[in-house]
């Protein structure tokens, strides 16, 4: 047999167990442990393959140099194409990318929100001990063009800073634009009064560092300097002068409030004037409410809850709610008057809506775009729910976390997903299946929006995956060529295949991956590791000693960075100790293949 046709071979026998793994996740999805347990055994195999099949026999004829300077190289090459790859979406091929790419976003989200909280003039010149406190409480938020970011009259709970891109708040006294660094709503914020402005992204996209009022106060009880200069600036004539002329307080309530805040020793619990709620209207009339039988059978406790949460709004008639293509973050109740719901040829083509009714219902559940235009046909009165209070009801009144995730479950849902919203049969039953699993856990159902990245990254997924492929298969080649390794490199790279397209095919059919595209994808790597292992036999086969010790130096630099940047890291964050374990088995499993 000639030793490129055994080269292809043995790439072929090395990756088999790729459609291998595919398959066996059509029918079998372990849990996230054994998933973990698997991986790091794979781990274990794929290191003792790099230690025994490639780095000893290189070794053994003292090309220890070439070997060292290749494995730089490789690491070095490998880390700059998986990042370009990475962020173009190649991130999702696996859960370990994944936690990765998260991982080092998180650390580059806490240096941008370190630079622009110190522009914040509150917070210029702060200890870094309290910065890094505000720092780990905010997080970056990207809103695209014309998304609304508050409405008037919404309370403000969240300090807010623009990182990028701009914001065009509607202040009864004109227009406003910001851009980068601007502070917004940042009185409101401070002194517990509801937004006099709306505020919505005018530049696609727009991120805004925010900070919830929640997590503020909790850096404030450890963040002394920051309660001192807030106790002062509550009482500074900037803010008295906004509470009179914004908010009408009178010079009674002034005075009020400013023996309130020195009471409270700048803690940020004093509210100047709380946002107007329903409140007990709503426990009286949630029965009556009509498409929305999520609240109709749920204890008067929890309706209060509810209630309290609700704003109460008023309109002019000819106000828009919203239009074909918003984002699902208000759920609309009609307290008194009319509201006229226009679909495009749907069914809701001109429904006038009144007293008792809903809308916005199912773009809200379902985290779906509008596909129907809201407009106030008389002068209205509306209770509205936003989603962004959804996971603190979920969290904590469980009849709703109940009633919403049987709602998710009636066919009328996967009928709007389909019909409204363009959904594949398939594509509707996958959500349906993560929309669940977000309630279980106090979470709204996910967002369903598509970005560029997302359309980018099936491609981007195959590159990342031929990326983690290609130096072990191009190794292979010198199999044909000579004895420097041989069972334990082609074991250990079986045995490291296999968790691997296991624990991504899983990952892929919950991004909504057909079945057919997974295993089709794990057979062209299989092909492309065939073609790989041939080609490699062809470079290896008139190299000198030394050449050939820097190729597969460079090999064994790009997998050692793959098992230490994702492998071992999903492992550890799947099984924890018991990843441990798992991948010395893969090792000595390897060992004894080879031996």
């Amino acid at each position: 047999m000639s030793p490129l046709v055994l080269a292809i071979g043995l790439g072929a026998l090395s990756a088999v167990s790729l459609p291998l793994g595919a398959i066996t996740a059509r029918f079998w999805q372990p849990a996230d442990r054994m998933l973990g347990i698997l991986t790091a055994f794979g781990a274990g195999a794929l290191l003792a393959a790099v230690t025994i099949g490639i780095v000893a026999p290189m070794l053994d004829i003292d090309q220890t140099g070439p070997l060292v300077a290749g494995a730089v190289a490789g690491g070095l090459i490998f880390e700059a194409l998986n990042r370009g790859i990475n962020a173009r979406g190649g991130f999702l091929r696996k859960a370990s990318t994944t936690l990765v790419y998260a991982d080092q976003r998180e650390r580059r989200r806490r240096r941008r929100l370190l630079e622009h909280l110190e522009r914040v003039d509150l917070l210029d010149g702060l200890p870094d001990r309290e910065l890094d406190l505000l720092a780990e409480a905010g997080r970056i938020v990207e809103y695209p063009e014309h998304r609304l970011i508050y409405g008037r009259g919404d309370p403000a709970e969240t300090l807010r800073v623009i990182v990028r891109g701009q914001v065009l708040l509607d202040h009864p006294d004109g227009p406003r634009e910001l851009t980068g660094h601007a502070v917004f709503g940042f009185r409101s914020f401070l002194a517990g009064t509801p937004h006099r402005s709306s505020a919505v992204a005018a530049a696609d996209p727009t991120d805004v560092l925010e900070i919830p009022r929640a997590r503020f106060l909790e850096v404030l009880e450890q963040a002394d300097r920051l309660r001192d200069r807030l106790q002062r600036y509550l009482v500074s004539e900037p803010v008295l002068d906004y509470l009179r002329e914004e908010h009408g307080l009178t010079t009674t309530e002034l005075d009020d409030w400013v023996a309130r805040v020195r009471a409270d020793d700048g803690h940020g619990t004093v509210r100047a004037r709380e946002a107007p709620h329903p409140g007990a209207d709503f426990v009286e009339r949630a029965s009556e409410i009509r498409r929305t039988p999520v609240f109709a059978d749920l204890p008067a406790d929890e309706l209060e809850r509810i209630g309290e949460r609700l704003l109460r709004k008023e309109h002019d008639q000819g106000h828009s709610f919203f239009r074909p293509g918003d984002a699902p973050d208000r759920l609309y109740l009609i307290e008194h008057g009319q509201v006229s719901l226009v679909t495009k040829g749907g069914p809701h083509a001109g429904e006038q809506l009144t007293d008792g009714d809903a809308f916005g219902v199912l773009s809200f559940l379902t985290g779906a775009p509008h596909v129907a235009t809201a407009i106030a046909t008389t002068d209205v009165t509306v209770w509205v729910l936003r989603r962004a209070d959804l996971p603190e009801l979920l969290t904590n009144l469980p009849g709703l976390r109940t009633a919403v995730a049987r709602s998710l479950e009636q066919e009328d849902v996967q009928r709007y997903l389909r019909e409204q919203q363009g959904a594949a049969p398939q594509q509707a039953e996958l959500w349906a299946r993560r929309a669940m699993r977000s309630v279980a856990a106090a979470r709204p159902a996910p967002e369903l929006r598509a970005n560029a990245a997302e359309h980018a990254a099936p491609m981007a997924i195959w590159l990342g995956l031929m990326l983690d492929g290609i130096p072990e298969s191009f190794v292979i080649g010198a199999e044909a060529t000579a004895a420097v390794g041989g069972t334990s490199l082609i074991a250990g790279l079986f045995l490291s295949n296999y968790p691997e397209a296991l624990s991504s095919s899983v990952g892929m059919r919950e991004q909504g991956w057909a079945w057919r595209r997974i295993i089709l994808l794990w057979t062209s790597l299989l092909v492309a590791a065939a073609i790989g292992a041939g080609f490699g036999a062809i470079v290896f086969a008139g190299a000198s000693e030394a050449v050939s010790a820097g190729i597969r130096g460079v090999a064994t630099g790009a997998m050692i960075t793959v098992i230490a940047e994702t492998m071992l890291p999903e492992a550890f964050a799947r099984s924890g100790s018991a990843s441990g374990l798992a991948a010395l088995a893969g090792f000595l499993v390897t060992v004894l293949v080879g031996a």
